[in-house]
């Protein structure tokens, strides 16, 4: 039946002479629940908007959904899978990360649990140094620690963004 494992039981049983039999049971297994959380991982709250796939070992793909406020879940029979993001919540950096888990033949599995690293945003500020006010027509650049250019502007009368993976950076 739909949720339940097929029983590879084989029954034998005999029907008398009289037509009496004893009572025959064949039992199902249920597949197992497996719940899947998508955090935040800075805030371990759930996080919307990841879309997300589970696999099974040989790389069929079971179910693909798109994370919401609320955990997941999925029924599984027993033996190994893997869960992998293909596309990030906006504002957040894609997990590279890919988490294989077992559902053991007894059922039992843990709660899988995958997190993001939010994009930072930072605020740039140009000032005169005397007066405090920003300082227009200064030309800025952000770069990385192996020195590419992230971002170049001309500062102007307002503080400027920048959104920034995790890592080092230089402000020239």
């Amino acid at each position: 039946p739909e949720g339940y494992l097929l029983s590879n039981e084989i029954i034998i049983f005999a029907v008398k002479a009289d037509g009496t039999t004893s009572k025959v049971v064949m039992k199902n297994t249920p597949l197992s629940v497996v719940e899947f959380s998508k955090i935040d991982a800075t805030t371990s709250k759930e996080l919307p908007g990841a879309h997300l796939e589970v696999r099974n070992i040989g790389g069929k793909l079971i179910e693909a959904w798109v994370s919401t406020n609320e955990t997941h879940f999925i029924k599984l029979e027993p033996g190994k899978y893997t869960l992998k993001e293909t596309i990030a919540p906006e504002g957040y950096l894609l997990s590279k990360e890919i988490i294989t888990f077992e559902v053991k033949a007894d059922g039992t599995t843990s709660k899988v649990v995958m997190k993001n690293t939010p994009i930072s945003t930072i605020e740039f500020s140009k000032i005169d140094a005397t007066t405090g006010k920003e300082l227009p027509g200064a030309h800025l650049e952000v770069r990385d620690a192996s020195g590419n250019l992230i971002e170049a502007w001309v500062s102007t009368n307002e503080t400027h963004f920048i959104k920034l993976k995790p890592g080092k950076y230089t402000l020239k």
